[in-house]
């Protein structure tokens, strides 16, 4: 559902609607396919809920300085001045891809400091998709961010990395060697597990959980991938991924760089 006001709408009219709506259902396909809703079972039906594309008009114009695009549940925000990335430019623009990947993350995982980064998984399988350029255009960051001697993958945010996508690299890397099918994987895993908000569970716990989900769904001991990126695991998990008897990388995600 999109909803843009008259005025605006006069001024950059959808010449073609029907190509139009076509290539946003693409996305929003695409991005609900590497979700894992593939109708396999009733908790990765596809919903039918709508997703609500609306230029803001509420927002104060100081507060609008503080945004380019939003989302917020299933609304994702646009401007007046830019309403035109869906309506017109949906197969090359970035931030509308990003803003409705936020409509697929899953809380059980994603931990404060990866809120910007793992929802850009969404946005490298889309502009795939759409036949784009990666805009992971310096990968050797990812090798020179393993090489730190200190780093915290668990608690920088991609602001404090000089390249705000040096974080992305990282599930990069596991695309790289496992593909794409292991994030569908990933999404399908949570949603088999009964979600509860546990009062005070913390970013390491809630990272822990992600680490020993990875373990299962590639059955791979990926404890050394992670623990090069800066993400070590608690003795619990460590134990319950030892007691999967699962084998080291036969190719090191960590050394892919590309």
């Amino acid at each position: 559902m999109i909803t843009i006001p008259y005025k605006d709408y006069l001024k950059t009219p959808i010449n073609d609607v029907e190509a139009v709506l076509k290539k946003i259902h693409q996305m929003i396909d695409w991005q609900e396919e590497l979700a894992g809703f593939d109708n396999s079972s009733p908790e990765n039906n596809r919903t039918r809920n709508r997703l609500h594309y609306m230029v803001d008009l509420y927002s104060t114009p100081l507060e609008a300085e503080e945004f380019y695009l939003y989302a917020m549940d299933y609304v994702i925000g646009m401007k007046s001045s830019n309403f035109t990335d869906l309506t017109e430019k949906i197969s090359t623009e970035w931030g509308i891809w990003h803003e409705t990947g936020h409509t697929h993350q899953q809380n059980s995982w994603t931990w404060d400091s990866i809120t910007e980064v793992s929802v850009n998984i969404f946005s490298l399988y889309v502009q795939e998709k759409f036949c784009r350029p990666s805009w992971l255009t310096n990968p050797q960051n990812g090798q020179a961010y393993i090489a730190r001697n200190k780093k915290n993958y668990l608690n920088e945010t991609p602001e404090e990395i000089e390249d705000p996508f040096t974080k992305l690299i990282m599930f990069d890397q596991i695309r790289c060697v496992y593909g794409w099918k292991i994030f569908k994987s990933l999404h399908q895993y949570f949603r088999r597990q009964p979600y509860v908000e546990i009062e005070g569970e913390t970013d390491a716990e809630m990272a822990n959980k992600f680490i020993y989900a990875m373990c299962v769904v590639t059955q791979i001991n990926l404890i050394p991938f992670f623990k090069k990126w800066g993400l070590g695991v608690d003795a619990e998990t460590a134990r319950k991924i030892k007691g999967l008897d699962l084998p080291l990388p036969a190719v090191d995600p960590a050394s892919i760089s590309q």
